[in-house]
């Protein structure tokens, strides 16, 4: 029994053992894999680290490449300049002592010749040759004597010289102290000045300065005049006076050239103390080494500063030319006195930014300018399709007529709104598309280039459309399975009957033929004996689309004629592209009568609006409000104007400054906009003042956001970043808010993103997307906008327009908002467009009502 328990506790050890082993097998394998695995996870890293520190370094030397071999350049040309320098003053030198040992030899066998003469007693020589020697003597002394005064009156004339010259510039009195307290405009009129030209031109000649620059000038194969190094060296000045002004960024480069500034005038200054008469004033020639260090250098920093400057400055210019080459090409067409004359002033804006351009660059003028124009009006100018229908080219004689016709309805109501009518003789006007013959015309006032588009439906309408028309051809497919033909095809055909004869005129040869060949009795007949063959007529009508649709439709007619389906699905595209084509052709009708309904559309919406107050189905209540709040505004401004408040009078704005404030007030916000606040004059306008102040936040918001991130990216705010302002505009939503994740991410494929400037921008983009209570970027950038917006829209004259046109581009990248020109030049047309529309139509009840208010 002993024994049989000692062998199952052995047993039991035994298999205790052989799991503990099993399990220290199993757990080491793990550990050996799983570290195998780190590894191989950690070399992968490692390597894919050592590929992008290889490929930044890559990127980073080609980016450095220019400017290590400009610097390698520069370097190499201040040394031969150096050594160039230092030969020829050793050969000045050696020539100097050379000529010292010749007078110091001739002077001492001068001396030897006289003692040996007095000296010699046994070989004295006669007296007509004592006579000559002294004779010869007493001629070299006179010589010697001469030379000695003219080099001692040519040592005063250049003392004197250097002497006015340094107290000349001296008694100008220019310092960074005095720079600074001075204007800036002053200080700028100074440096222009003659006489400071001269005088700083004479003292770089004569601290070396003048020369060096050429000399660096010539190496460089570009010829530096004395006016230009002039300019330069009186920029140091200016620069450390007035950086702001200056300097428009606060980037290294900027730092770096203040630092240089600083530099060259204390050498400059240590120089000028150094100037007295032991040395002619021509100063310590180790400090004069010194100033001609700190002037290279300098001028270094300031060619490739003003370079890059003038660079930026070209492309601003060249942008601006092309917006007024826009605004040309919108009112080429134009032929009132007011548009010719805005016209005018626009072509001597353009001649004064090609006097300027040409000046930055010289033969390069042309093909950038045209480069930038053909660019500008393939991507700004609305693209010229042909939307007219082939049909219309057959009935010339009847598109005539049409033309007539086509404005007709609007025409016919003209007489029913001026005269008296009488309530119950008020009918609604008819819908084109979803709009009224008032609205068409309405349009086309402020859109000479309008075009009727399908109308747009709500989401849940669109859906239950959907939903309709799918469950209809559903159930017409189960009725032509089941062979029910006369239930549907005689219907089908109407309907593609009526929408083809809607392409023609009645005297026009295809409506004709098309009516001849949908005869729907036959077709009935046809299909009550089940003999109707649809697929050949519609084999027909495919046949026919080519023929006269618009060439802007061929590729859809194609994707028809080309789609492979049953009859059905086809059925529906074809009903489809019928629409599109009567969309052309009403399109196309409305573009013919389009100059007669601009010309009648102000009187005949003053008619119908006048009507509107007559029969009660409007009032001026919200407009009265409208104007009293933007004139209670223009009149706060007028008397904080107004110091004292005795010109208070005489400062109050004019009806049409009123009128261009409540015009902002309703477009440019960023507020909701509330149907109570909307005047009865703008009612056709709703959708536009929505649109408008929709792009009001956009550009808004993109521009608080670009400008935030360029200032902790530590980027050039002046340099446009058009990428990320699409992509802000695109994470937008409908609310206005941002995923900041999303633009993190887009930002770390362009720029190293610390997790410091991540959660800085993360906050901004928080701050900056509640509109309820606006981030200071934000309404700083709302502000400039407003600013611009309004002294653009009370421009006074076609002169000061194209004035202000011009100037665009600059003062847009002055606000910060260089990404959103187009959006801004785009909204303030459009602007521009309703004001003057809406203004002179309604003119008789805004002049009424500030009459009333008391203006």
């Amino acid at each position: 029994r002993r024994a049989s328990i000692l062998e199952s506790r052995k047993n039991t050890l035994r298999a205790r053992a052989a799991h503990a082993e099993k399990v220290r097998s199993r757990c080491y394998k793990d550990s050996h894999e799983a570290l195998a695995a780190r590894l191989i996870a950690l070399q992968k890293s490692l390597s894919k680290a050592q590929k992008s520190r290889n490929a930044i370094l890559a990127k980073t030397a080609a980016a450095c490449a220019n400017e290590v071999a400009k610097a390698k350049q520069i370097a190499q040309e201040i040394k031969q300049k150096r050594e160039e320098e230092a030969k020829a003053l050793k050969d000045v030198m050696e020539d100097r002592l050379m000529e010292a040992e010749k007078r110091r030899l001739e002077l001492q066998r001068a001396r030897r010749n006289s003692r040996r003469a007095r000296g010699s007693s046994s070989s004295v020589k006669a007296d007509g040759e004592t006579s000559e020697t002294l004779e010869n003597i007493r001629t070299e002394k006179k010589q010697r004597s001469e030379e000695e005064a003219a080099i001692a009156i040519q040592r005063a004339y250049r003392l004197n010289r250097n002497r006015q010259i340094v107290k000349t510039f001296m008694d100008l009195g220019l310092t960074v102290e005095s720079v600074r307290d001075t204007p800036f405009d002053e200080i700028t009129a100074l440096m222009g000045e003659e006489r400071v030209q001269r005088a700083t031109s004479r003292l770089l000649q004569l601290c070396g300065l003048l020369q060096a620059t050429t000399g660096v000038a010539t190496a460089r194969e570009d010829v530096v005049d004395t006016e230009k190094a002039c300019r330069i060296f009186l920029s140091a000045y200016v620069i450390l006076g007035h950086p702001s002004e200056v300097l428009s960024n606060d980037g290294q480069d900027e730092k770096a050239l203040i630092t240089k500034s600083k530099d060259l005038l204390c050498a400059f200054e240590a120089w000028v103390s150094s100037a007295s008469p032991f040395n002619s004033y021509m100063g310590s020639s180790y400090l004069r080494d010194s100033l001609i260090s700190a002037w290279d250098s300098f001028s270094t920093a300031f060619s490739s500063w003003k370079e890059r400057d003038s660079k930026h400055l070209l492309t601003l210019l060249i942008q601006t030319y092309t917006e007024l080459d826009l605004i040309m090409q919108k009112l080429k067409d134009e032929t009132d006195p007011a548009s010719m004359d805005y016209k005018e002033g626009i072509r001597e804006q353009q001649l004064t930014l090609l006097v300027r351009i040409r000046q930055l660059a010289g033969d390069q003028t042309r093909p950038l300018i045209k480069k930038a124009v053909i660019e500008a009006r393939k991507a700004r100018l609305p693209k010229k399709q042909d939307h007219r229908p082939r049909g219309a080219e057959e009935g010339s004689t009847t598109t005539a007529n049409a033309t007539t016709e086509a404005p007709s309805v609007v025409v016919d109501n003209e007489p029913a709104a001026s005269q008296p009518a009488q309530p119950s003789s008020f009918r609604p006007e008819p819908l084109l598309m979803g709009l009224t013959n008032r609205e068409i015309v309405h349009e086309f006032a402020l859109d000479k280039n309008f075009r009727l588009k399908p109308a747009k439906k709500a989401p849940l309408e669109e859906m239950v459309a959907t939903q309709a028309k799918k469950a209809f051809f559903d159930y017409m497919r189960e009725g032509l399975e089941k062979g029910d033909m006369e239930a549907w095809i005689p219907q089908m055909a109407q309907v593609i009957k009526e929408k083809l004869l809607r392409l023609f005129e009645p005297t026009q040869s295809l409506y004709k033929v098309i009516d001849n060949v949908f005869d729907i009795e036959l077709i009935q007949q046809q299909c009550r004996v089940g003999s109707y063959d649809y697929n050949k007529l519609f084999s027909w009508v495919l046949n026919l689309l080519p023929q006269i649709c618009s060439p802007a439709r061929d590729a859809v007619v194609q994707q028809l004629i080309q789609f492979e389906g049953d009859y059905i699905t086809r059925l529906d595209k074809l009903l489809d592209t019928l629409d599109l084509l009567i969309l052309d052709q009403t399109n196309f009708k409305l573009m013919q009568s389009a100059p007669f309904l601009i010309q009648q559309a102000i009187p005949y919406e003053r008619r119908m609006f006048s009507a509107d107050l007559q029969f009660n189905r409007a009032s001026l209540e919200k407009t009265r409000n409208w104007l009293a709040a933007a004139r209670d505004k223009k009149n706060a401004e007028a008397m904080i104007r107004s110091s004292d408040g005795t010109n208070a009078q005489a400062n109050l704005p004019p009806a049409e400054a009123i009128y261009n404030e409540g015009l902002l007030s309703l477009a440019v916000s960023l507020d909701e906009l509330k149907a109570e606040d909307i005047p009865e004059t703008f009612h056709l306008d709703v959708e536009r003042l929505l649109s408008y102040r929709d792009t009001v936040r956009k550009i808004a918001i993109s521009s608080a956001i670009v400008l935030t991130v360029k200032n902790l990216l530590r980027r050039d705010v002046r340099k446009p970043w058009k990428p990320l302002r699409e992509r802000i505009v695109s994470l937008l939503d409908r609310n206005y808010q941002l995923n900041a994740t999303d633009l993190i991410t887009y930002l770390q494929e362009c720029a190293a993103l610390p997790p410091t400037v991540q959660t800085h921008i993360k906050s901004a983009v928080a701050r900056i997307t509640n509109l309820r209570q606006l981030d200071p970027v934000l309404r700083l950038i709302f502000k400039r906008l407003c600013t611009f917006l309004e002294v653009r829209l009370n421009a006074q004259g076609s002169r000061q327009r194209a004035k202000l046109a011009s100037a665009v581009s600059e003062t847009l990248v002055s606000f910060g908002m260089e990404e959103q020109i187009e959006d801004i030049t785009g909204l303030l047309e459009s602007l521009e467009r309703l004001a003057g529309y809406n203004r002179i139509t309604y003119q008789e009840w805004y002049d009424r009502i500030l009459e009333e208010l008391g203006r």
